[in-house]
């Protein structure tokens, strides 16, 4: 595994301050994930019991919107991000967030995401005189939101394997442990707690789900309790961070579930997947870094790009109260690179502390290394894709369709 040489911290005092409230920053890239928003209500945890409702006996969040938009309240968080940001970003000006790049998947939430945020960055001088635009490429080259893919979709062979290999190596959340020796009784203990919060339904009581071995079939879906765990600790926790009325859970239940929600996606988006899809927004990241020209550039995307970008460039993070064993990366967080210089790249992890209310606090800590340099990124990134089928192929499509949209630019 590639490894980054970390600067010494000690050659600076000032640069283990990693907070927003120095004075200046010539270059600063943000990578967003989108907003809190709905969720599905397709679940086949069990046979036969083909949707949520199947396993609750009360009703789902009420959410005020279609599938997978972001709520109300989602968007008036980031909005509320927007704001904190504008207040505390080192090199903030009153003219800024008109002068900010911003980039988006084509999709609804990334959208409206990426308008919040604006709205929020540009509330410190009332004024709003700048575009967003959409690059489905850079958020997934291989199966993009709209238009031709630029990079070939991995192998579904070796996205099982991946997920299988996965699910044999990383330990279910909450003490449940590997999948192939897990605790059995700790697992019926999580099944009960989760039915104590929302009831059973059709599909019976939760703890029957624990006879259903958990496995990777030939499709690549994840069988079992664990698709079900996600869904609903999606909903224990988006519904508390909108305001919505859902269950009995407290905070820390909704967080501690949470967990579950960050081991899925690593079992089930595989290495190469993160790779491959997340090519050109690595590069995308790489050629804004290393711009010595100043400025703000925000792109609005998912948390596989997050995911991405902590797997290409060997980044990682925690976030309390979120559980830190599987990566957190909850709706609203961004990855914040600063460049003070080509040898100088400080990374940072941003989320927010979900309360309730549409002002829940902006938590802002040093990722993993926090010292990084432009040269060793690129080798990186690049060592990275060349371990995966197509990959370095794909790395230069991506390079290249970039020099095109800034020549076009």
């Amino acid at each position: 595994m590639a490894c980054l040489v970390l600067l010494s911290a000690l050659a600076d005092q000032d640069d283990t301050n990693l907070t927003l409230n120095r004075v200046k920053r010539p270059k600063q890239v943000l990578v967003f994930r989108h907003c809190v928003r709905s969720t599905k209500t397709g679940l086949k945890a069990k046979p036969g019991f083909d949707t949520a409702e199947n396993y609750t006996s009360i009703p789902l969040p009420e959410w005020g919107t279609p599938e997978d938009w972001c709520t109300a309240q989602g968007a008036a968080i980031m909005e509320h991000v927007g704001r904190q940001l504008a207040e505390r970003m080192l090199h903030f000006t009153p003219k800024a967030a008109n002068e900010a790049k911003i980039i988006a998947d084509a999709v609804l939430r990334d959208g409206t995401t990426a308008m919040s945020l604006l709205l929020g960055l540009s509330s410190a001088n009332q004024t709003l005189a700048n575009s967003i635009s959409f690059d489905p490429l850079l958020f997934n080259c291989d199966v993009p939101a709209g238009g031709k893919a630029l990079c070939k979709k991995p192998g579904l062979h070796l996205q099982i394997k991946e997920s299988q290999d996965a699910l044999s190596q990383i330990p279910m959340p909450m003490g449940v442990g590997l999948a192939s020796n897990m605790n059995m009784t700790r697992y019926v203990e999580v099944l009960e707690e989760m039915q104590g919060l929302i009831g059973n339904g059709s599909a019976g009581p939760w703890s029957d789900l624990a006879s259903i071995p958990v496995s990777i079939d030939d499709k690549g879906k994840l069988i079992g309790a664990p698709e079900a765990l996600k869904l609903f600790s999606q909903n224990l926790l988006y519904s508390f961070a909108s305001g919505i009325p859902y269950t009995k859970a407290s905070p820390e239940q909704r967080y501690a579930f949470s967990a579950w929600q960050y081991w899925y996606r690593r079992v089930m988006t595989t290495p190469v997947q993160r790779a491959i899809g997340g090519a050109c927004h690595a590069a995308s990241v790489l050629e804004e870094l290393a711009d010595p020209s100043g400025g703000l550039v925000i792109y609005s995307g998912h948390d596989d790009t997050l995911d991405a970008l902590s797997s290409l460039m060997d980044i990682s993070w925690t976030a309390p109260p979120f559980p830190s064993d599987d990566l957190p990366t909850p709706p609203g967080s961004a990855v914040l690179f600063t460049r003070h210089s080509p040898e100088k790249i400080t990374a940072e992890f941003l989320y927010t502390v979900f309360d309730g209310t549409a002002a829940p606090e902006l938590s802002i800590v040093p990722a993993t290394p926090a010292l990084l340099q432009e040269s060793q990124l690129k080798q990186v990134v690049a060592a990275k894709l060349a371990g995966f089928p197509d990959g370095t192929s794909c790395l230069e499509a991506c390079e290249a369709y970039l020099n095109k949209v800034n020549l076009i630019i």
